[in-house]
């Protein structure tokens, strides 16, 4: 059935409607725009100006500016028609400044509909440095300041509880992970008296000076380590093969290398485990050049054979001692390797067997350790290498799940920059087992493609499962973009429509519509594309499911100005013998340090850590608000 056709309005009533409603509503319309400028000063000044000259102008030269025109066209202003004129136009003016608070009340809630519509429901709102300040300085040894919500206008705090089921940051070269997301919080955790083990695939000076500058600040130079490839000069010792029986030793040696053929792998493994169990039953260190010295010369493979005293190890070696030739041909990839260890430029600093670096000892203690690993130079060795160290991490884990007590234990971060350079097939077990050791592990690399290696496509999914929260700041890869946003979800929202009329100054609503429910992204696609630096989306599903898009902390671009390295007499090395096992020790609860004590006036002592280095906290200035794309909500 058609519709009855409406009645067309009389012609005059559109022109009155346009003339007494129209033309005040449009006009309206315009200055509440503009009023909404004027929070930017910088850019509406000129408006006020001008609209005050313009009337300044019409009230003091009004009377001039109506004789001028009566001289040229030569009328005057007081004839019967021209009083008519003037006094509609006075009518008019009357009308528009007596009903223009009404108009523009109209025009304030048009705007606001056109909002809903046309708009993200939340407006981003970037905080202010001095907000930014005050919520940083609430953070306590149990809570982290990660940044501001842009929507809700609220602090977004990562609490150890949550750091410990693990961290996933994602981002583009030049996004900010490094500057807005590790340094950050590892100044947090260093305040703190937390300790921390710092991964870092690029090696990068900057990065060291920073790092420095923070231990320096917080007078925890003592508990500070350094490892770098790059420069052994300024490094301190470490040895991966020190803690750990011959198996936990021999998954660190046969983990780390890279395997075409699952028969040299288990050859390698064999001959690996049974001299790593000679010399620990013989009471020797591990050494990458003694366990190449036996591989490859067979009177020290005799001499260590001797020292043993277990029967079964001794029958193993007289057989290895026997096809000693073929150890050449089956065991050649692990000889390359350890070859590589053992007579590398920096070979001094890895077979060490009393090192100053002690994982166990670094967690016991809660101490800071860097390691700078750069893969650029040295790309083979550094992938090698990073991975030993994780190993190693994941046996001081398992030797803190298996002979310390809870009430012993405490959480400890681990940030891995550059990750998917390290990471093999067997880490996900650490993800899964390091919860209960403490372990929190923060996982810092460019896209989840990185994660697709050796035909493991199943990898990317395993580290997304087992890590809590999901830090992600812009991607490009347009498939990486829609998994990530098919991570947050799908939310229910209402879908307006509506219909649009001419109007006097352009389109406008007619107040016709229709509302409907659908889904639509918690993680807008789009945002994800579009973040800027500094910030990021958020999500994590535990203690509950929370989205939002934030604006990451900043650290500042501080430079160590002192020395080093340090003298690195007084430094106690790891003089564990391989038998021994060491004390540990629970950290206090609380810091007798200066930096733990309020200073007069102050009543509340968790936020003075944090003031040693408030002057290198500074939020960079956001960019000028633009065009911008809608977000998840909160």
């Amino acid at each position: 059935m058609r519709n009855p056709r409406q009645a067309e309005e009389p012609f005059v009533a559109r022109v009155l409607r346009q003339v007494f409603i129209g033309f005040p509503l449009a006009l309206a319309e315009k200055i509440e725009g503009v009023l909404r400028q004027l929070e930017k000063p910088k850019k509406a000044w000129w408006f006020v100006l001008v609209m005050g000259a313009v009337s300044a102008a019409l009230v003091l030269g009004g009377g001039a500016f109506w004789r001028f025109i009566a001289r040229i066209f030569g009328f005057h202003l007081w004839d019967p028609s021209w009083k008519i004129i003037l006094g509609l136009g006075v009518f008019y003016l009357a009308y528009l400044a007596g009903l223009m608070p009404v108009f523009l009340l109209v025009a304030w809630f048009n705007r606001e509909a056109k909002d809903s519509l046309f708009k993200r429901r939340h407006e981003k709102r970037p905080a202010s440095d001095l907000l930014v300040r005050r919520h940083r300085l609430r953070s306590t040894r149990h809570q982290v300041y990660a940044g501001e919500s842009f929507y809700r206008r609220k602090p977004v705090y990562l609490t150890n509880d949550q750091r410990v089921m693990h961290t996933h940051v994602l981002g583009s070269t030049g996004t900010g992970k490094t500057e807005s997301v590790l340094l950050p919080i590892l100044a947090h955790d260093i305040a703190h008296k937390k300790g921390a083990i710092v991964i870092d695939g690029k090696g990068d000076k900057e990065l060291l000076d920073r790092i420095l500058y923070l231990v320096e600040a917080t007078g925890r130079m003592n508990d500070f380590h350094y490892f770098s490839l790059a420069h052994p000069n300024e490094s301190h010792t470490y040895n991966p093969l020190l803690r750990g029986n011959a198996t936990e030793l021999k998954d660190k040696l046969i983990g780390s290398m890279a395997w075409s053929e699952v028969f040299y792998r288990d050859m390698a493994e064999q001959a690996a485990l049974t001299l790593l169990k000679a010399f620990l039953d013989a009471g020797r260190y591990v050494t990458f050049r003694d366990l190449y010295t036996c591989l490859t010369d067979e009177h020290s493979l005799g001499r260590l054979a001797k020292e043993v005293t277990d029967v079964s190890i001794q029958d193993d070696l007289a057989v290895m001692v026997r096809r000693f030739k073929d150890n050449k041909k089956f065991l050649s990839g692990l000889m390359a390797n350890l070859f590589i260890a053992s007579r590398s430029e920096f070979s001094a600093l890895l077979d060490v067997p009393e090192p100053e670096i002690d994982l166990l000892r670094v967690y016991e203690q809660n101490e800071i350790c860097y390691f700078a690993l750069d893969l650029e130079r040295y790309q083979d060795t550094s992938r090698r290498l990073g991975r030993m160290i994780l190993q190693d991490i994941r046996a001081v884990s398992s030797y803190v799940k298996s002979d310390m007590s809870k009430l012993n234990r405490h959480f400890f971060p681990v940030f891995v920059d550059d990750a998917a350079s390290f990471l093999d097939l067997n880490f996900i077990d650490f993800l899964n087992k390091a919860r209960a050791a403490g372990f929190g592990i923060m996982l810092l690399h460019q896209s989840l493609a990185d994660l697709e290696f050796r035909g493991a496509m199943n990898f990317p999914k395993q580290v997304i499962e087992n890590t809590n929260i999901k830090i992600i700041l812009r991607q490009d890869d347009p498939q990486s973009i829609e998994r990530l946003a098919k991570i947050g979800g799908t939310s229910r929202t209402m879908i307006s429509t509506y219909q649009t009329e001419e109007k006097l100054l352009g389109k406008g609503l007619t107040g016709v519509g229709s509302i409907r429910e659908g889904q639509t992204f918690r993680i807008d696609p789009d945002l994800i594309r579009a973040l800027r630096l500094g910030e990021a989306v958020m999500l994590w599903k535990s203690p509950s499911f929370f989205t939002d898009y934030v604006q990451l902390d900043f650290i500042g671009y501080p430079t160590f100005k002192g020395v080093w390295p340090v003298s690195k007499k007084g430094k106690s090395a790891g003089t564990r013998k391989p038998t021994k096992k060491t004390q540990s020790v629970r950290p206090p609860e609380e810091s007798t340090d200066i930096l733990q004590t309020p200073p007069e006036g102050r009543e509340d002592d968790s936020e003075y850590p944090f003031e040693r280095l408030d002057n290198l906290h500074k939020t960079p200035a956001m960019p000028e608000k633009t065009e911008e794309t809608e977000g998840p909500s909160a």
